[in-house]
């Protein structure tokens, strides 16, 4: 079952983030950006996904697919002009100083971020964004993503976008397919070696898609 997420799935969009993020590498931006054990930067995460603005770090934008009971995949669909980088930072900051972190300790936590802005996709107003794709290990290969692709499309196409985009790090070719299948081709790609260094990928590939033709 395909279902919009709310506040009680935020540990399991955490693990979501953090999945997607580190994608077929062991090391992800979320790693970089709060350094240590798992425990600790999924409750940073789950703080941030309940934090207002509501942003692509927040609950609200995903779906989420359940079976047997449990949530088990999940994917973000986001207006960019609404619950894109500026949102999110903001979001961020204020779950950073909520948790009582002064501001050198923000301040070094957003400088965490530089490796992935060298390989960080345009993300045009007009388009709709899809984000943070990841399942549980178990239920992999059993077309959830597909699903969820063919819900959060429809979500962008009822809300007015023409064209939808989504990104992924080089190298993870499973990725590449699903989106391929889903009617997605790359029309970008960002490399640089500060990147490279940290995650082990050598940038990220942006791909696009029509939603004004009513397939998805």
């Amino acid at each position: 079952m395909i279902r919009e997420a709310g506040e009680r799935d935020t540990p399991f969009l955490a693990w979501v983030m953090q999945a997607a993020a580190r994608s077929h590498r062991p090391v992800g931006i979320w790693d970089v950006v709060f350094p240590g054990p798992d425990a600790p930067r999924l409750a940073r995460l789950e703080a941030l996904l309940r934090t207002e603005p509501r942003s692509y770090c927040h609950y609200a934008p995903f779906l989420v697919a359940d079976e047997e009971g449990e949530p088990v995949a999940a994917l973000c669909g986001y207006h960019p002009r609404h619950e894109g980088a500026p949102a999110m930072a903001a979001a961020l900051r204020q779950s950073l100083e909520g948790a009582g972190l002064g501001e050198a300790e923000v301040q070094a936590t957003f400088a965490r971020f530089a490796p992935i802005l060298t390989c960080a996709p345009d993300t045009p107003e007009d388009l709709f964004v899809v984000e943070w794709v990841a399942t549980r290990p178990a239920w992999r290969r059993r077309g959830l993503v597909r699903e969820l692709l063919a819900a959060v499309l429809e979500r962008g196409r009822r809300a007015g976008f023409r064209e939808a985009q989504i990104s992924y790090l080089i190298g993870n070719e499973p990725a590449r397919l699903t989106y391929e299948r889903a009617g997605f081709r790359r029309v970008a790609e960002r490399r640089h070696p500060d990147f490279e260094r940290v995650f082990g990928s050598p940038g990220i590939a942006t791909m696009r898609r029509p939603l004004a033709d009513g397939s998805a």
